[in-house]
This record gives C-alpha cells, structure tokens and sequence, in this order.
C-alpha cells in the first residue's frame, strides 16, 4: 500500500490554520449578504500581508494528502476555463429540535451545509439566502521553467523539526489508514442525509485518478502543466476580473470532503442535492478530491505578464542590476550570439525580442510586439545537439515561461493545436496553443520536411500564424471561434525561409564563435533580473524625437518602395526596445540610427 505524505508544517496564525473559524466570525457579524464576501477578502488581505509565505504552496507539494484539508492553501495557477455559475445556500439556521431555538449558520467558502446533532437545518427562513459562485478550472501554469519552482521552494517558511511528523512503520500506518477509513465511512453514512453536497460541474467528473497525484485528463499531448483544481470564486469584483488564459497566485481554502464524491444517491435526500446551474440535477461519479482538489477562493493575487511578481528579484539584487546594466547587456548579447553562429546582429535582434511586450492595441492591432525568424540554423544529429536545441536550452533558463512547438508535418497534421469546447461534459479541451500571457513562444522548424497537409494541418498553421500577427489565441467552440488578446513573444527558427510571417526575419550569417560563457546560477539571476527590468521600462519618445522620426519615414517613402506605415511603426518599436536594452527611459537619436542600421544589415542579408 501506498505510505502517506509527510505533512506540512502547521501554520501559525488562525488565518491560515483554521480559515473557516474566522470567517464564521466575520460573517456572523456582518448584517449584510451582500457584502460578506467583501469583508472576508478585506480581512485575509489585511492579515496575510506579513504571512504569505507560511500559506502552504499547493505547487510544492506532490500529494495534496499534504495539506491539512480546511487549511488556507496558495496556488499559482492559470486559468484555463470556466463554468456556468453556481447557485448555493450561503446562509441558513439551524433550528434545535427540543428548544426551538434557532442559529445563523453560513456556508460561504465551504462546500456543504453543516448541522448539529439534534438540531433540523431550515433553509426557507427569512434569513436563508441563496447565492451565485463561479468555478474555474485552473492548472498550474503551463512551460513554466523548473528555475521558476526553485525559487518559490527556497523562499518558502522554513520547516522545523519540531514541526515535522515522526517516521513510523509501514504497518502503523496501515493500521492508522483502516482506522481512519473506517471512521470516515461511518461520519459519511451520518452526514449524507443533512449535507449540501458540492456543485460540481461535469469538467470535475473528467479526472482520472493517479497514484496520490492531482492531475488533469482533458489536456491534449505534451501539455506541460502538471497540477490542477475547481476554484470557486464568490468575490463579485473577482468574478469580473479573473480572466481565462491570466495567470494568478489564488488563496483559498482546501477542500477535501470525502462524502461529497462517494454518497450514493440513494442516501442523499432529493430536497439536499446542490443548488446548482440547471443542468446539474444529480450527484456526480465518485472522485477523490486528491486527484481534483476544490480551493475556496478568497484572494486572487495576478500575476506580472510574464516576469511573476511572486519571484521579482530582491531590492538588493535589482541595485545591483541597474549598476551594472550596460556590462550585463554586453554579457547577454555575447551569449545570444554564441547561440546564433556568432551572429552579433541576430544576437541584437534577439534580445530585442526578449524584452518586447504589447503596451497598446489600436484597432485591435497590437502594439508593441516585435515576432523574429531566423533562418539559416543548423539541424542537429545523434552526436550534436541543434542550434535550435541549445538556443532553446538557454532561453529556459533566463525566462520564466517557455513553450516550444516542433513543427513537422505529423505535428501539424495531428491534433488541434486550439483548445475545443466539449458540450457533452462540458469540458474546454486544451490545446497547444493556450498559453499564459507571457510565454515565450519558441516554433522549431529545423526538422520540418516536405509534405501534405491535411484540413487539420492548415488550420494548425493558420492558429500559430493568427497568434504570431495578431496575439490572440483562438478557442473552437464547435458552431463559433473565440478570440482572447494575449501576449505571447515568438520566435521561429528555420534552415531555409519560415513558413510563418513574423515582424523580423533575419538570416544568420556564420561566424566564428568566441569562447561560451560559462553560466553561473548568480550570473543567471542578474541576467534574469536584467531582463526583467529592461522589460518593464516604460520608455518615452519625445516631441523633437517624433519630428525627427517623421521626417526620416517621409524621406525614405519618397526614396525607397514598399515603406508603409507599418514599415515606420516597426522601425519606432525596435528604436523603443534598443532603448529599454540600454535601461534609457526615453529614446534617442542614437537609438534611433542604431535601429536603423539593424535594418539596413538585414535588407542588406535579404537581397543576397
């Protein structure tokens, strides 16, 4: 059999060891439905500023058996769908049997109605009030970098020994697993008849179970996300702003109710089943909430697009970045350029890339974005890694999301790579191509051969085109596409010309490498930190500098063909992110002519 999980250690303040405790308080004390839920994200928000980090990290953990259930629970998660909103008791009484005697009880945050031995649960009161609560599917966040994790474990509350459960036998905790068992069988059989069970939407039905794990069956193929939960959202503000696709550091509370996946409905009386969407007139199948787990949202932290606030550098560690700026830009573009056949130029371009971000949409377009190809990589064998592969490598370790696509035939023409809706269990399939807001999207065409491509396949192309120009990541629900804005850098790297259009293509130009750069985990952080930094300026074009550019963009319209608008928006952004690479917060006119040059080398590569 299998040994149960080493727990976490026990918190220290009631806010996170015995969430519900508090919450009665507030709730008992609030005259007000309305406003409850406010007043609980208002308390947890003011109590955890100080304690965030001894909140157990659901991430870290690789049985949920871990966490105490009904202990307040963090989780760095995405989105990655919703379902229809759920209709449930959020205040009754509780009427005693012998007295009369009634009591205000709530099950805001909670997934059942709880009674008390000789009293009747009276849900038609005056007080009683039935409410509406979101459920989201969330996973942990999708190609996110295995440094991303380290960091998180190494700033996490300590666990002392005095803390830690006492190793015991494989046969004591047997005997402790039946015992337990068996207690929870007999409390189901007690509680069945008096609970409200959970809302479950048919998506929790979908999970398979693992041994000890939570997971996600739903996902297609190399869907690089390895926990998921039923979040339910009560806040009405976090009902309007949490978003599909947004990746965001959730607080809630951990529910793990055996009885509410095991009942039978023959034991369930038919006025007890939840209050929930239309659609949902029985109990679902049994499923362990070990392998689905239910997290009562409380706070709802997002996260920065793509640098994570929750592993922002340190003050210290960002001085000594903005010291050292222009040494740390030499260092990157060094190694950039080691990575691209000692191509100086791409390694420029590169990092340009690197740092961009959609700041606007105008009509729709965004603005900002700068997609590059290169072309000319080589492809790798059994004894040499590719160009693609080591460059790759190295971007997972500076960035803290990175997803990468192979592009072959079999691949296109394989499964969708957009996420489909399942009106049957109601389920969002997920596809490739539903990234987190930030990714840095990596399409490997280095191994791509020729060959036909089905109906599958052109739209496969299509989706990663659409998502390249436009940065929206299209849903198929069957009878209609969705479109959601993103903010997904991509870079495609090819031998000869790219299938997909991107704002830059460049050809590599071979030359000879300087020695690798060995990288160090302390050179890594700062040239983490560097990037983040760069990335986050906000930087300024001033009025002399605009009449400079628009004078330039005149001339070379009446000088050269094919210089449109969005030739000069172009030259405007990478001026913009040369700027941001430098840490100058406005850009000048030497950013200007240095981004001007980067294009004439380019041209210049092109008519050869």
């Amino acid at each position: 059999q299998r040994r149960m999980p080493v727990p976490i250690a026990t918190p220290t303040i009631e806010e996170i060891r015995e969430p519900s405790k508090v919450i009665g308080r507030i709730l008992t004390e609030s005259p007000s439905s309305d406003v409850k839920a406010q007043l609980v994200k208002e308390h947890f928000s003011s109590s955890l500023r100080d304690h965030w980090h001894e909140i157990p990290l659901l991430n870290s953990v690789d049985q949920v058996e871990q966490i105490r259930p009904g202990t307040l629970v963090r989780f760095r998660c995405m989105v990655q769908n919703t379902y229809n909103p759920e209709w449930y008791v959020g205040e009754y009484e509780l009427v005693n049997k012998a007295t009369g005697e009634r009591k205000r009880r709530f099950s805001l945050y909670a997934d059942s109605v709880e009674s008390e031995e000789g009293c009747d649960v009276d849900m038609s009161s005056a007080s009683s009030a039935t409410l509406e609560r979101i459920p989201l599917h969330c996973i942990s966040i999708p190609f996110e970098s295995s440094w991303v994790g380290e960091e998180h474990e190494a700033r996490e509350e300590p666990m002392t020994s005095t803390e830690q459960r006492s190793k015991r036998s494989l046969e004591e905790e047997d005997v402790e697993m039946a015992d337990v068992s068996g207690m929870e069988e007999q409390e189901n059989k007690r509680s069945c008849s008096k609970s409200q069970s959970e809302g479950m939407n048919d998506g929790e039905k979908g999970a398979k179970i693992s041994d000890g794990s939570f997971c996600h069956s739903h996902m297609n193929d190399r869907i690089d996300s390895k926990q998921a939960a039923i979040v339910k959202v009560y806040d009405a503000d976090a009902r309007e702003s949490v978003k599909v696709n947004e990746i965001y550091e959730v607080v809630g509370i951990l529910s793990i109710d055996p009885h509410i996946a095991s009942s039978s409905c023959d034991e369930v009386d038919s006025d007890m089943l939840p209050l929930a969407a239309s659609e949902f007139t029985e109990l679902p199948s049994s499923m362990p909430s070990s392998v689905l787990p239910r997290i009562h949202g409380i706070l709802f932290r997002p996260l920065h697009a793509c640098w994570l606030d929750s592993i922002a550098p340190s003050p210290l560690l960002q001085e000594e970045v903005r010291r050292n700026f222009l040494s740390l830009r030499s260092q990157l573009v060094n190694i950039l350029s080691n990575l691209t056949h000692g191509d100086e130029v791409a390694a420029e371009y590169l990092l340009c890339h690197l740092i961009s971000r959609i700041y606007h949409r105008l009509h729709g377009v965004p603005v900002g974005k700068l997609s590059l190809a290169l072309s000319g990589l080589q492809p790798g064998s059994a004894e040499v890694s590719s160009s693609s592969s080591e460059l790759l490598e190295t971007l997972r370790k500076l960035l803290p999301m990175v997803a990468d696509i192979k592009l072959s035939i079999k691949e296109l023409c394989g499964k969708s790579m957009t996420s489909k809706k399942d009106y049957e269990t109601d389920m969002l399939h997920m596809g490739k191509l539903q990234l987190a807001r930030g990714t840095q999207l990596v399409v490997d065409e280095t191994t791509l051969e020729p060959g036909q491509l089905n109906e599958t396949g052109i739209k496969n192309l299509d989706s990663i085109q659409q998502l390249i120009t436009f940065q929206n990541i299209q849903f198929d629900f069957q009878f209609y596409q969705v479109e959601f804005p993103t903010d997904v850098p991509a870079l495609v790297l090819s031998q000869g010309r790219s299938l997909l259009r991107t704002d830059i293509a460049l050809k590599l130009e071979h030359k000879q490498r300087t020695q690798p750069m060995q990288l160090s985990d302390e050179l890594l952080a700062r040239l983490r930190a560097y990037l983040q930094l760069a990335r986050s300026l906000d930087v300024k074009m001033s009025d002399d500098f605009c009449k400079i550019a628009e004078e330039k963009f005149v001339s070379a319209r009446q000088e050269q063909q094919g210089v449109t608008q969005e030739t000069f928006g172009l030259w405007l952004t990478l001026s913009r992110l040369l700027a941001a690479s430098y840490g100058e917060e406005e850009v000048t006119s030497e950013r200007w002519e240095q981004a001007l040059q980067l294009k004439a080398t380019r041209k210049q590569r092109s008519s050869c």
